[in-house]
């Protein structure tokens, strides 16, 4: 309908990272929190560069947020629901399909079912009607873990590479210690920014706000914090990243609790604390800087003007690496794009050639005097320079 370009595969993230706003501010007002709180965590998330990031990004990230926020408007709607058949078959459907479209989803399934099954503790027979849904979502995660999941995280190459991204429960040394101490800083730098004010306000605020739903609401205390420890869980035993990206589904939780805590310190009788507060907050929303955006536009990964530059300076017969973070961005723009470069002799490098180390088989035999290196990732200029020596190296030998 759209054509087949960049807006179009943009549109979904966009319409999701728009509709998260919507279901923040939905949220915020059945939590019954202050506005002060309710519009920091709005504004807190909207100038997320994080959020902004995959709101206007070809990938799934702002999707798992949109579905998870979702997911956790329609428990809160549900908590007083009579579990009948239409709940019954309501919950077992959306779980079970909303897995397949957003892998995340299964951390929030398991808040929201123990917050039912909380309510429910002293009813056998809605346990039992409860215990129907369970299935169907276990059933469902199962078939798609053993299908399509088990294949990554049996991955040595994906566990390398998110290695310093697994939460350790139980460090045995020093090293594993401070490697989950930053991890866990990292997340709060997530939610709020990289201050250490900031990060002081976020953590503070979390811990009381998790004793207030502990002393006053059980269910949303469940329905907000399992996601988490769950989530957490997973990442000690290695079988979840917590790099950025696919943390991003959860920040809005962790934002909800501190913006609970937040409200609880607003409401004391004390002027120095609402001034402290608010000096606190407008730095946090500030040093996030997605304002930025307003009048500079966020680039990644432009590999279009590269192509360009490929398609103007290359002899025709010259070979293209194509580095196996790029593939996907040069399969597109070479042959689904509106306006397809249409390149002919390339060589797409798989997974275990990232380094550069497998050119020297797959390059050199071809004896080719030279040959471009086509890379489209955010890595860090130091890393690109690494893959480009270890390339002309490799090559020379």
């Amino acid at each position: 309908v759209l054509g087949n370009h960049e807006f179009a595969l943009r549109l979904i993230p966009f319409i999701s990272g728009c509709l998260c706003l919507i279901l923040i501010l939905l949220l915020s007002d059945k939590l019954s929190i202050t506005p002060i709180s309710k519009w920091y965590i709005l504004l807190i998330f909207a100038l997320s560069p994080l959020a902004i990031r995959y709101a206007t990004e070809f990938k799934q990230y702002s999707t798992d947020t949109f579905i998870t926020l979702v997911f956790i408007y329609l428990g809160v709607k549900d908590k007083n629901a009579p579990i009948n058949n239409r709940f019954i078959f309501k919950w077992a459907l959306l779980g079970a399909f909303m897995l397949w479209l957003s892998m995340p989803i299964v951390f929030i399934l398991a808040g929201i079912g123990l917050s039912f099954v909380y309510l429910q503790r002293k009813s056998n027979k809605n346990l039992l009607s409860l215990a129907l849904v369970f299935s169907a979502w276990l059933s469902s995660f199962l078939v798609y873990y053993f299908t399509i999941l088990n294949t990554d995280i049996q991955s040595d190459y994906l566990r390398n590479y998110h290695s310093q991204y697994f939460f350790d429960f139980l460090p045995s040394n020093k090293e594993e210690l401070i490697g989950s101490y930053k991890l866990l800083i990292s997340v709060f730098r997530s939610v709020t920014d990289k201050t250490t004010l900031s990060i002081i306000l976020a953590a503070g605020t979390f811990i009381i706000g998790t004793y207030h739903l502990f002393k006053s609401d059980k269910f949303k205390l469940i329905l907000f914090t399992v996601p988490i420890l769950s989530l957490f869980i997973a990442s000690s035993l290695q079988l979840y990243s917590l790099i950025p990206r696919l943390s991003l589904f959860i920040i809005p939780l962790f934002l909800f609790i501190i913006g609970i805590g937040i409200s609880k310190l607003w409401n004391y009788p004390y002027p120095i604390i609402k001034l402290i507060l608010w000096v606190l907050i407008l730095l946090s929303i500030i040093n996030k800087q997605g304002y930025q955006y307003f009048y500079e536009p966020m680039k990644f990964e432009e590999s279009r003007p590269v192509l360009t530059y490929l398609q103007e300076r290359r002899d025709e017969e010259d070979l293209i690496f194509v580095h196996h973070d790029a593939k996907a961005a040069f399969n597109y723009y070479n042959s689904h794009h509106i306006n397809p470069f249409q390149f002919t002799n390339y060589y797409l490098a798989g997974w275990e050639e990232s380094n550069g180390n497998a050119i020297n088989n797959s390059i050199k035999e071809k004896t080719l005097t030279e040959f471009w290196l086509f890379i489209s990732h955010t890595f860090p200029p130091q890393k690109v320079d690494n893959i480009i020596k270890t390339v002309q190296m490799q090559y020379t030998m």
